[in-house]
């Protein structure tokens, strides 16, 4: 259970940072040790909390409890919806682009990729979401888990569009 809060102490150590993607007591776990980035998706959220995050008031109720349990930022996948994004100040609605779905299965695990890839390149957590969602998009395209074409994700990343909410 205590895996990926070993994990995130480990490169917290190192000078790493750290994105989880979990669910239940390992993610409650690993926010205890501060990783610099959550990323489940809306139903993990609530399941995880306890909480209804159907409605945006309860979604964002649960991302702010994220936030001051521990991670840095807080990044909700919402499936062909996109994602939300939130520090402690702050709001983003990531819009994903439109696309025909063969399979969304790999599709989150192909979203936290390309958020990592983003931030490797160095964006911001929100711009990083727009490679991030396009990557989810460009595998649910396929019929193969956590698989995209490098060209799908080039024409869909204009297409993701990362706005600061009121």
């Amino acid at each position: 259970q205590d895996l990926y809060a070993r994990c995130v102490e480990q490169a917290n150590r190192a000078g790493v940072r750290s994105i989880v993607d979990a669910t239940g007591e390992p993610l409650r776990l690993a926010l205890s040790a501060r990783p610099f980035v959550v990323k489940p998706n809306r139903a993990e959220l609530g399941k995880t909390l306890g909480v209804d995050t159907s409605t945006e008031h309860g979604l964002r109720e649960a991302i702010r409890r994220l936030v001051r349990e521990g991670t840095e930022w807080a990044v909700v996948t919402l499936g062909g919806d996109g994602a939300m994004v939130a520090d402690a100040k702050r709001f983003w609605r990531v819009t994903a682009p439109k696309v025909t779905v063969v399979s969304p299965i790999g599709s989150g695990d192909s979203f936290a990729a390309g958020l990592a890839a983003g931030i490797v390149r160095g964006q911001r957590v929100p711009e990083a979401c727009a490679l991030a969602v396009a990557c989810g998009a460009a595998n649910a395209m396929t019929p193969v888990a956590g698989y995209v074409r490098r060209e799908d994700v080039e024409r869909l990343v204009p297409e993701a569009h990362v706005d600061l909410e009121p």
